[in-house]
């Protein structure tokens, strides 16, 4: 397969990292056609309504990209032998092993998240006056957010290089409810032909980061320009995540919050020592949502019916209340069902401990 061999082209990125999203045209929605000084620049979704085109790329060999938006994020990254990454909190499965991972899950009905790990849009680049012609000038641009970097990479499906493709791109971190700039780059470069243009490898040092960039294509004196300036963290940009589980005094908050899976107030309540019990790495909106958190009403009086489980040591009852409570949280950030699937891992290591922590274990 052509993007086999292709990927072996590309340069293996080393990281420690999680993911992200694409630009749209002039920071318009990606399904308008842009026309700049002789050349247009589509999305790959619209490529049917330039049949000329079309017969082009399938007649030079490269029609297997009409095919890559249906494409899982698994064959993406395997496609551009681009590198992920193994997070702390994914890690669960040499830690806990698969067997306790699915025994846990079934017992406490654990529900596995679906959602990208990779998000990005295609852009076919031509000018208009060379279809047809010998010399059909087409690129093909992605914007390619993996858990470990956000590339910009080009497939020259004609035989002119690109003459330019600047970028400024920057990395925003979390910190409590607020993201702010927490490095920068800028890249220039010419006479650009199929491959990898830049990788910007960054690794994740906050609960969560998104990438904001501007990019700029010219040739031959016309220019188009990409960039997410105008989206937000609900609708287009991928936010990545630094999620963790462990005893809570050996998680760092990481511009988040650490949860008690089981509250602090209620485990000191009942004589057992908070510091070393089983939390979580959230973000602080998601600790909001958490049910135990807070002064309601409805928070108050889940934390007295942990006291009663803890006080009848009815461990197993007490853990699946805690899942169910994740279950009907919400995600702030709107990209999960709930809590439970936006922290599966976290969950399933904290149920794990917990057997630990409170000794027994769930049949």
């Amino acid at each position: 397969m052509y993007f086999k061999k292709l990927a072996c082209l590309f340069v293996a990125t080393t990281l420690l990292a999680s993911t992200f999203l694409f630009g749209t045209v002039n920071a318009q929605q990606s399904s308008l056609v842009t026309e700049k000084a002789g050349l247009t620049s589509i999305s790959l979704n619209q490529i049917n309504d330039y049949p000329e085109v079309k017969e082009v790329i399938t007649e030079r060999g490269f029609d297997y990209i009409f095919d890559e938006k249906n494409e899982s994020d698994e064959a993406v990254l395997e496609k551009y032998d681009l590198p992920t990454t193994v997070e702390p909190s994914t890690e669960v499965m040499q830690v806990v092993g698969e067997e306790n991972i699915d025994r846990l899950s079934e017992k406490y009905g654990l529900v596995k998240p679906k959602t990208t790990i990779v998000d990005y849009k295609q852009n076919i680049i031509f000018d208009p006056q060379s279809i047809g012609t010998q010399s059909a000038n087409i690129w093909y641009l992605i914007y390619l957010d993996t858990p470990a970097s956000f590339t910009v990479q080009v497939t020259n499906i004609g035989t002119d290089p690109l003459d330019t493709i600047r970028g400024t791109l920057r990395k925003f971190n979390l910190n409590g409810q607020t993201f702010s700039q927490a490095s920068s780059i800028t890249f220039t470069k010419t006479e650009v032909n199929t491959g990898i243009v830049y990788n910007w490898v960054q690794p994740k040092d906050k609960v969560s980061d998104f990438f904001q960039y501007e990019i700029t294509v010219s040739e031959d004196g016309s220019t188009l320009s990409y960039n997410n300036l105008g989206e937000t963290l609900h609708t287009h940009v991928y936010q990545r995540y630094l999620f963790d589980a462990g005893s809570y005094s050996s998680l760092a908050a990481l511009g988040g919050e650490r949860h008690h899976f089981v509250s602090a107030s209620a485990l000191a309540g009942s004589g057992y020592n908070s510091n070393t019990a089983p939390a979580i790495r959230m973000t602080q909106k998601d600790h909001y949502q958490t049910p135990s958190w807070g002064s309601s009403t409805s928070a108050v009086d889940f934390r007295y019916n942990e006291t009663i489980l803890l006080g009848q040591r009815k461990f197993q009852e007490l853990c699946q209340m805690e899942v169910n409570g994740l279950k009907a949280a919400s995600d702030p950030d709107g990209k999960f069902s709930n809590l439970q699937e936006k922290y599966f891992d976290q969950v399933v290591y904290s149920l794990y401990l917990s057997e630990q922590y409170f000794g027994f274990v769930s049949q």
